[in-house]
């Protein structure tokens, strides 16, 4: 804070300055060496001077010219030598210096440059002698030589420099060095209220202290709008004096590669280079590099071709050199490539941030009252960014009541002009259609989602989803949270909703529940429907003021608020609601699925259809339907494309009735999470099976009472694990050998395809096969052994079980009851998965469930 108010006292004090140094001397004594040394070295350091041969006009008046410059100019230099009190045009000089510093408080810096500070106060040595000559000369102006003594006596008692027995060279360095910081060369824009940087800027500054000789790169990396480019002016301004040559290119990513070597060049060698194209201008670049330490600040770094021609090779640098670079691709450079240091630029903290927007809406700390609450909700919906945090109070500063309420409303559904402008420029420069439609799915459909069921989802749509969403990360448009879930900043993901909203005539994906309640009526198009999701929960509790229900049904007005939290009270616990309860919710047309043949996501929580489902969609990826009200999943839902399912809170009483469905090779996979020994499967009883409860390497045992006239078309396999802390996909290989004919099958199980739970105690896993063509066939009276071993050592098999398949000879169809079993679990899962192995063998649906307590 303070850093910002004396910033905004010295540019007015200075704000009609014409140059930022006047350089008073005797030109007999010095103009030829050391105040050319000096004069050449402020040059260089990129300091704006006057001195008298080289910017008064031959013919002018002297004494005007000099009094307007020493007037403009923010810094006097007097440099003191020995017959400096011998020229009356340098003792006119000091009075208008001192005069104006007396009536300005303008900085004055005396440099003693083979006197003593004495000599000058006290006017002894050549400064007696001198005196004794202006006494003689100007008897009748004495007046005007005691105001020479006096302004003597006043510069002498400034803080200055004297160079006594020291090197020329280093003290006109130190020179230079004091005249920047006094000028507090803040060529850089830095906000007057920077709140919650010091801690970065300050781990920089020592950085770029550090004393070290080797050439080092810092990256400051983040989203958009999070503050990087204004930490790194920050950092420049306050360093700039302490390197030989210094530049900063500023929207690096805009601009043309030729423009930003010139500019690099002409603020390195204080002068303009031509350069026609970019190989010379790397070899003129490396040309400048090597000799002198340089500060080099490099905004909004996009990628490393970029990179490199500018910079070119690390070795071209100085030893001391230093380089920050500004990016939103955390990729940039890879961690064997550079040495180089990485800082992520976090977004605010929430009181930081309450701090910011309220410096700029109301121009203290603080909110004021009767905005207090209103304040807290800019805040949480701007997530700690900067830039909408300074944007959003700047627009609402000196705004009354109304408009706040109209920002507020807006703010929930629009995001704001310039925040989304910043934002977007990170999704605008990703390369091609495959990283820009997953970043939009995840926005739209999968923020929040665990990041392994995330990617067996998008992969089921083009491989690849894992390093698709690795280079999101890169961009820092996404993030893996402690949970291990998608994650998106807020605005971030509202940028991503916006585009995907403006893109809708070429590809709809549809989050808003209120736009999906209007597609589902069927009264909009769908044909380019790629998502869609709805909770009609969330839906009619938070949003909407009318119940609308489809043909006959009734069209009751309710409250908005009050009303439907009452209303849904008393039907839910705590707040939620209860399976069976979604014949509360709208009754919608299944015609609504005609019009969207192929969308490959849909949430529909808590909605009912009535209809039939002939044409419900054939391509679907993701079907997640929390609390639907079915006992059975219909006939003609078809789920051979779906990769994961989620019924959750379903009322499901068996999966399928009629005849079963069967996914491609008739194959699926059941795990299930056991916390308690209350919560184990307890269907074995029911059905005959085989059960090893103690499994060391294999399990053997002879084929019995097979049904007359029916074979064996396949197997149930139930495997029950123990596992340590792990976390990830697993497969267990299982070999089943008929011994009698000596042929095998082998298959996989996955027993952990979910992220592991705390407190799990044992993972249970029902495997469903249909033996296909080429299989081992096996019969009554046949030797079978199952072996199996787990692709992870830190799950083991404790037991397993197996009951047969049978079906009727000529005929393709399982006897129902087998099936059912995974039925009478199917409505307990948490979600499925549907794959297919490489070789093209093994297809499996898994199904899981986290925690059976809480899947009512």
């Amino acid at each position: 804070m303070a850093a910002g108010k004396y910033q905004e006292s010295y540019s007015s004090r200075f704000s009609n300055c014409k140059y930022q140094v006047f350089l008073s001397f005797r030109g007999e004594d010095t103009r030829k060496n050391f105040t050319d040394h000096l004069y050449k070295a402020l040059i260089q350091a990129g300091i704006h001077i006057f001195r008298d041969d080289d910017e008064i006009r031959r013919g002018e008046n002297i004494d005007f010219e000099l009094q307007k410059a020493i007037q403009q100019s923010k810094i006097s230099i007097i440099v003191f030598s020995k017959d400096y009190a011998s020229s009356r045009w340098c003792l006119d000089e000091l009075v208008m210096i001192m005069e104006r510093k007396r009536n300005e408080d303008c900085i004055v810096l005396p440099v003693f440059y083979d006197v003593d500070p004495s000599q000058v106060g006290r006017q002894t040595g050549s400064f007696a002698a001198a005196f004794v000559e202006h006494e003689k000369s100007f008897n009748e102006e004495m007046e005007r030589v005691s105001g020479w003594r006096i302004a003597l006596k006043e510069v002498a008692d400034l803080a200055g420099m004297v160079l006594g027995d020291g090197y020329e060279a280093q003290f006109v360095q130190s020179i230079v060095e004091k005249v920047s910081k006094n000028l507090d060369r803040k060529l850089f824009h830095v906000p007057l209220h920077f709140i919650g940087r010091d801690p970065l800027v300050n781990y920089i500054n020592s950085w770029l202290q550090d004393g070290s000789h080797d050439a080092a790169i810092a990256i400051l990396y983040g989203i958009g709008g999070v503050g990087k480019t204004t930490i790194a002016k920050s950092v420049f301004n306050q360093n700039i004096h302490k390197f030989e040559g210094k530049s900063f290119l500023s929207n690096f990513r805009s601009k043309d590669i030729v423009c930003l070597q010139r500019q690099l060049l002409s603020d390195i060698l204080k002068k303009t280079v031509e350069i026609n194209d970019e190989d010379e201008g790397i070899l003129k670049i490396k040309d400048a590099l090597c000799c002198r330490r340089t500060l080099i600040v490099l905004d909004d770094v996009d990628k490393r071709d970029q990179f490199n021609k500018i910079i070119g090779m690390q070795n071209w640098l100085c030893k001391g050199s230093k380089i920050i670079v500004t990016t939103r691709n955390k990729g940039l450079f890879s961690a064997n490539d550079i040495e180089c240091v990485a800082c992520k630029v976090e977004p605010l903290d929430k009181e930081k941030s309450l701090k910011l927007f309220s410096w700029n809406a109301f121009g203290q700390a603080d909110p004021v009252d009767g905005f207090v609450e209103d304040s807290w909700r800019i805040v949480h919906h701007c997530n700690g960014l900067p830039l909408a945090l300074g944007v959003m109070g700047s627009s609402l500063s000196g705004k009354g009541r109304e408009i706040w309420e109209s920002a507020l409303q807006q703010m929930e559904v629009i995001l704001n002009f310039e925040v989304q402008k910043v934002l977007r420029i990170s999704y605008d420069f990703l390369d091609g259609d495959y990283p820009k439609n997953l970043f939009l799915d995840i926005a739209c459909f999968f923020n929040g989602m665990d990041v392994d069921d995330a990617v067996r989802i998008l992969d089921g749509l083009d491989k690849g989803a894992r390093f698709g969403i690795d280079n999101l990360i890169d961009r820092c448009l996404v993030e893996i949270n402690s949970d291990q879930r998608l994650w998106m900043h807020q605005l971030v993901r509202d940028m991503g909703r916006e585009i995907a909203r403006q893109e809708s005539p070429k590809c709809q994906r549809i989050w808003h529940h209120g736009d999906a309640f209007t597609v589902l009526k069927g009264t909009t198009d769908a044909e380019k429907l790629r998502g869609l999701t709805i909770d009609m929960h969330a839906l009619m509790e938070y949003h909407y003021a009318e119940v609308v229900c489809t043909d006959s049904m009734v069209c009751r007005k309710r409250r908005r608020l009050n009303f439907f939290q009452q209303w849904l009270s008393d039907f839910s616990d705590g707040g939620k609601l209860q399976t069976g309860q979604t014949s509360l919710f709208p009754i919608l047309s299944t015609d609504a699925f005609r019009k969207m043949p192929d969308v490959k996501f849909l949430q529909l929580n808590y909605t009912n259809f009535h209809g039939s489902f002939e044409h419900f969609p054939k391509n679907l990826i993701w079907l997640c339907w929390h609390g639907v009200s079915w006992s059975s999943i219909p006939n003609h839902v078809c789920l051979e494309k779906l990769v994961v399912l989620d019924l959750s809170r379903s009322c499901l009483v068996d999966a399928w009735t009629g005849k079963p469905i069967l996914f491609a090779h008739g194959s699926f996979n059941v795990v299930v999470y056991v916390f308690d020994e209350e919560e184990k499967l307890r269907w074995f009883h029911e059905d005959k099976w085989l059960i090893q409860n103690e499994f060391v390497d294999n399990f053997s045992f002879k084929i019995s009472s097979s049904p007359p006239a029916h074979r064996i078309c396949g197997f149930n396999l139930f495997i029950s694990c123990v596992t340590s802390a792990y976390r990830g996909f697993s497969y267990v290989d299982i070999e089943i050998r008929n011994n009698t004919s000596g042929r095998s099958l082998r298959r996989l199980a996955s027993v952990f395809s979910v992220g592991y739970a705390r407190g799990v105690r044992e993972i249970q896993s029902l495997s469903h096969m249909k033996l296909g063509v080429g299989d081992p066939t096996f019969d009554n009276g046949d030797d079978v052994s199952i072996s199996m071993r787990p692709h992870d050592p830190a799950i083991q098999v404790k037991a397993i079980g197996v009951q047969w398949l049978h079906e009727e000879e000529g005929k393709d169809e399982v006897i129902n009851a087998k099936v059912e079993i995974a039925s009478r679990i199917f409505r307990n899962y948490y979600c499925g998965f549907h794959g297919k192995s490489t070789d093209g063998k093994i297809v499996f649906l898994e199904i899981a469930s986290r925690i059976f307590r809480t899947s009512h």
